[in-house]
């Protein structure tokens, strides 16, 4: 399958964010020393962990000499990919959480694509696991998005996690992860793909993202969780800024706020007692300031504005609309 000679002589920094993953670590470095591909450099940043996640690190530095480990107290996942970029030496740039893990050729997969295409992104498919699996290879060809199609793209929600993905270091260049946040990943995308020339899509599940039960994304309802709505915020202010001239874009980052709102208010009136008082109130103003745009803005489906209108109207009113929405879904089944 190697359609490269030269293409040996390009570096690949595989950087994994570790915090107690004790049970998942293995696997995820496995999959990543075992890569079809060789020239890759594997940046193990242990975020304070307190388990035997980094004694795992150390046994796997005496087998393989590509492996370099870096400690720092903990910060959190952004801190530890931020740390990761800094000492990263490799013409390209991919993220590997280190509960996941990679098919066997993914690095090769998504290196031939850019070399073949001249592209300085490349994408593979993810896939949501609850035990390990494999997919095999499909005979097809990989696709060229143009730069404007993968915005629009990517804001409509595809490729929103940096895992998946094969950069050029230069991408990154004074760009880096929101620190204190989760799902910053959503944050930062918007601003490396206004720096792509176009991507490659890649047809094969190149990346496996293991559902644990404890996840931030499994978890219930939790501080770090608002952390979407404030995320998507940034987004929608910057694509509304930034380009005003594609009202599609700004229609989808509002949506995508939109959706985010109604998810996180639903949830906490669900709560016997209301704990995040702050967080509620910025969503609620954010919602009011913002009605008229929301209700008219014609990339948000008619059912999402009438959830965000009962909101609107105050939480007793939105209470008895979705006993009587949920009545309605009784009956529909």
């Amino acid at each position: 399958m190697k359609q490269y000679n030269k293409i040996d002589m390009i570096k690949i920094s595989i950087i994994v964010p570790i915090y107690n993953v004790e049970k998942y670590l293995k696997r995820c470095i496995d999959s990543i020393i075992n890569q079809s591909y060789t020239n890759i450099e594997i940046i193990l940043v242990n975020d304070g962990s307190t388990d035997n996640s980094l004694n795992i690190c150390q046994l796997y530095t005496q087998q393989d000499s590509r492996i370099i480990i870096l400690n720092k107290e903990n910060g959190g996942l952004s801190s530890a990919r931020n740390m990761g970029l800094d000492y990263a030496t490799g013409e390209y740039i991919m993220f590997v959480d280190s509960d996941d893990w990679i098919r066997k050729d993914a690095v090769e997969l998504l290196l031939n694509d850019i070399i073949n295409t001249h592209a300085t992104m490349a994408i593979g498919l993810s896939k949501k696991c609850s035990e390990y699996t494999y997919s095999p290879q499909i005979d097809q060809k990989s696709e060229i998005i143009d730069k404007n199609q993968a915005i629009t793209r990517m804001l409509k929600g595809e490729w929103i996690s940096a895992w998946a993905k094969l950069y050029h270091n230069s991408l990154f260049y004074d760009i880096r992860f929101p620190l204190g946040r989760t799902n910053e990943d959503y944050a930062i995308l918007i601003y490396i793909f206004e720096r792509v020339n176009y991507i490659v899509l890649n047809p094969n599940e190149i990346y496996f993202y293991y559902i644990r039960p404890n996840s931030i994304c499994t978890s219930s309802l939790n501080i770090r969780k608002f952390d979407e709505f404030y995320n998507a915020i940034e987004v929608y202010e910057h694509v509304k800024n930034s380009h005003s001239q594609h009202k599609d874009w700004t229609g989808y980052a509002l949506a995508n706020l939109s959706c985010s709102l109604i998810k996180l208010i639903r949830t906490v009136w669900q709560l016997k007692e209301n704990i995040y008082i702050n967080e509620t109130k910025d969503m609620i103003t954010y919602l009011k300031m913002n009605i008229k745009k929301i209700i008219f803005n014609p990339y948000l489906a008619i059912k999402y504005k009438i959830f965000l209108l009962n909101i609107y109207l105050g939480q007793r009113h939105y209470k008895i609309f979705n006993k009587l929405y949920n009545s309605y879904l009784f009956l529909k089944k």
